[in-house]
This record gives structure tokens, sequence and C-alpha cells, in this order.
């Protein structure tokens, strides 16, 4: 059986967002680990697009409401600064609403809702 938990305050639940970053695949190593380090869990996959279809990392970051400008401050700071030359090369950071959050447990073929 699936649970799910609603995310919204009427129901007395912290607000869950979803972070959608496009990152220049040079900066993505140390965009994830920055993550990873700060204990935020991240899905990394590798995509193509701009105009002139240079490599791209997209990373989702799941996470509270309250922790979103944490993990924008993260995405937005690949290993030190970017320099004058490195214009136009950023990347772009959607936030998004979630209005379910489901946790699936892989080993019991179950999901749960998350607490």
């Amino acid at each position: 059986m699936l649970k799910a938990r609603p995310t919204d305050d009427a129901f007395g639940v912290e607000p869950v967002k979803l972070v959608l970053a496009i990152v220049p695949q040079k900066d993505a190593a140390a965009v994830t680990h920055g993550l990873v380090a700060a204990q935020f869990q991240v899905t990394r996959f590798a995509s193509t697009g701009g105009f002139l279809r240079r490599g791209n990392v997209t990373l989702l970051i799941g996470t509270d409401d309250a922790k979103v400008d944490e993990v924008l401050a993260i995405v937005k700071r690949p290993g030190g600064s970017r320099g004058p030359s490195a214009q136009g090369e950023g990347g772009t950071a959607l936030v998004l609403n979630v209005a379910q959050l489901i946790r699936v447990d892989g080993g019991a073929g179950e999901a749960s809702p998350v607490t």
C-alpha cells in the first residue's frame, strides 16, 4: 500500500520543495560534494542544452522550505567564485512546490510516509 505525506501547512507539516538545478558539467562535482557535505540528498544526471549544446548536469534536491536558501547558496558557489572569463557559463535553478512526498523502501516493496 502506498502512503503519502501531504506537504502543506494545513496539515501541520513543513512544506517541501524540489530544487531542480542545472549546472555546467565542470562545476557539478563541487556542487554535488557541497550538497552532500551539508547533508542534502541529491540525484544527479547528465544533460545537454543551451545554444552551444554544452554539457550540463541536472541536480534534483528535495528539501524543507526553510532550507531552500541554503541549497541555492551551495549551488551558486561551485568550487569558488567564477572569474570574468566564465560569465555566461552559469546555471539555472528552479524551486518547485511538492504536493506529496512519498518515500519508497526498496527492500520492503512498499512505500512508507515520511514523518
